[in-house]
């Protein structure tokens, strides 16, 4: 999971499971289907390529896509 920037602007990432990252991602919420878990999966395996790639230098942030959700979010 991502903390925030270091001294170096570089991306500090906590050292939790992807499970643990996946729990948070939907709040904990024990009552999942069948559909859920299926989506939970997909969380996870998300948070597991995002995870390696932080840790590996390569993840890239499209900033763009981020100021565009942080703008509608402002707006709506």
């Amino acid at each position: 999971m991502i903390n925030g920037l270091n001294s170096a602007n570089s991306v500090v990432a906590n050292k939790t499971s992807p499970r643990e990252s996946a729990n948070n991602i939907r709040g904990n919420d024990s009552g999942t289907t069948g559909s859920q878990n299926v989506n939970e999966a997909t969380r996870v395996s998300r948070v597991e390529e995002i995870k390696a790639q932080v840790e590996s230098g390569t993840y890239q942030l499209n900033m763009n896509q981020t100021a565009q959700k942080v703008a509608e979010s402002l707006i709506f």
